[in-house]
């Protein structure tokens, strides 16, 4: 039997140009973090995900989530006294000015965009959960279009007796609404032009994936809430299944699965956060994917063409945005546009085509990605033929580069890999690389790790790359700041060309 608790506890938080969203009930505050915004003190998720796998009892993601409109004061107060040596606001190209007073960082944005806090930890490592803190800072645009709930066609779950009810009796270009408070189980969409709103404060957790679009189109899932998976579940947080025109816009997704250990040997992954399948015309904008720092994906589209990822934080244990054809048939991976997203990955990386991807790939264009930690981009095909006809890259930073800048291989370990199968034609545009591990990681870095089979037409091309301060036009100049390190990389069968 599925059900549900709804907690209606304080109202929303709303100053002059800030709304807050979430609140105590469905985290703990953090022991971290107090923030204000505009000087009116606001509340800090303080977010648990369980890792026992990895001897780790908990590590935490702690976030604040708000609509804003005019330029907001942040003030952050950390627990400790900050050392400004190892404090960092991402993305560091876009260099945001801060104050540091004793525990006090404040700092200023002037339009909605999404930031990662680090204080009293390196950017390049993952943190002490018992000493360092890392903010997600989740400042979105106003909402627009919230449904009236006095209206006909938009169906309170509160006037219902479970929210399944509700959905039953949904008419087509009907919405299904979720005030603030607690909903407890797994819920289905059943009719195709259909709406999920998730009000600020509302949240669905279950131990199954917490909704079920399956077979409809022209859905829409928005609003300020949250979906999760509780722990120790290894289910996707959100599987749509083919739904044509489906929109994913402003909610939080918190993945709270962990891996499946038997023996010391990983039987099964946590769960992913977002994973279409067979999705066409999809549409994934402005929301937040909450995991860090082990094993989950953040967004996977698998057989999906025509598809916008846009203006998204992504705090995944494992590969942040994955376009991949995972099940069969496999269809052509085409017209992706991927756009204005900030990820921090705890493994694995920023950007991934895999790690099953047999088919034609083309229309790809990537542009606008900061990748804070362990980043690289990943291009295998499970030693499958796969074409990639058509890839742009550009406008993106890789601030910790730990163990390559690019890989292209048949499979993700670049020790045991065999060559990828396929033609590929790449560019990468502007891309800034702030750091490598070639020092701290030096018996795993690679730098460039490009292995493709013997009869194929692989190429790619940079343009204007610039890696550890040093622009970089040709593999000689990687070589002799050491991030071509002659051990550890491999470029075979592929050409590679600098632009500048």
């Amino acid at each position: 039997m599925k059900i549900f608790i709804s907690m209606l506890l304080l109202p929303i938080i709303c100053f002059t140009q800030v709304k807050v969203h979430g609140g105590e009930h469905i985290d703990p505050p953090s022991s971290f973090y107090s923030v204000k915004l505009n000087g009116q003190e606001v509340y800090v998720h303080h977010y648990k995900v369980y890792e026992p796998a990895y001897n780790m009892e908990y590590n935490f993601v702690s976030y604040v989530h708000f609509d804003m409109d005019q330029p907001v004061e942040v003030e952050v107060t950390f627990k400790d006294v900050i050392d400004p040596n190892i404090t960092w606001l991402s993305p560091l190209r876009k260099n945001i000015p801060y104050k540091i007073e004793g525990r006090v960082l404040t700092f200023t944005i002037d339009k909605p965009q999404k930031l990662i806090l680090g204080i009293n930890t390196p950017n390049d490592n993952d943190q002490d959960v018992e000493k360092e803190g890392i903010l997600a800072i989740i400042a979105m645009p106003k909402e627009e279009n919230v449904p009236n709930v006095s209206d006909a066609n938009v169906l309170n779950v509160l006037d219902y007796s479970s929210p399944q009810r509700a959905f039953d009796q949904c008419p087509s270009g009907g919405t299904v609404y979720f005030p603030k408070g607690i909903y407890r189980g797994q819920f289905t969409v059943k009719k195709s032009n259909t709406t999920v709103y998730l009000e600020s404060g509302a949240i669905i957790r279950s131990n199954e994936t917490p909704l079920i679009i399956k077979d409809k189109n022209h859905i829409a899932l928005r609003g300020r809430g949250s979906l999760q998976t509780n722990f120790p579940s290894t289910r996707f947080v959100l599987e749509p299944r083919n739904c044509d025109s489906l929109t994913i816009e402003g909610i939080i997704i918190r993945m709270g699965g962990s891996r499946v250990h038997k023996n010391g040997v990983k039987t099964r992954g946590g769960g992913f956060a977002v994973v279409p399948h067979y999705c066409n015309y999809l549409k994934i904008n402005n929301i937040a994917v909450l995991r860090y720092p082990h094993g989950a994906d953040g967004i996977d589209p698998d057989n999906c063409q025509h598809v916008e990822i846009s203006d998204n934080i992504l705090l995944t244990g494992d590969d942040a945005i994955c376009p991949k054809t995972m099940e069969k048939p496999n269809i052509p991976m085409d017209d992706f546009k991927i756009t204005n997203n900030v990820v921090r990955n705890g493994q694995a990386s920023g950007f991934k085509i895999g790690t099953q991807a047999s088919s034609d790939i083309s229309n790809i264009v990537v542009d606008g990605l900061d990748i804070i930690h362990t980043g690289q981009f990943k291009f295998s095909d499970r030693n499958k033929e796969s074409d990639i006809k058509s890839l742009l890259i550009k406008n993106a930073t890789i601030e910790y580069a730990e163990h390559s800048i690019l890989q292209i291989s048949a499979v993700d370990f670049m020790g045991t890999t065999k060559p990828f199968r396929g033609n590929i034609n790449m560019m990468i545009e502007n891309l800034t690389v702030y750091k490598t591990g070639k020092e701290d990681k030096k018996e795993k870095f690679a730098g460039l790790f490009l292995y493709a089979e013997p009869g194929y037409d692989c190429k790619i091309t940079f343009v204007n790359l610039v890696v550890e301060g040093k622009k970089i036009r040709s593999l000689k100049d990687l070589e002799q700041i050491g991030c071509l390190p002659k051990d550890k990389s491999k470029i075979e069968n592929v050409k590679v060309v600098f632009k500048n």
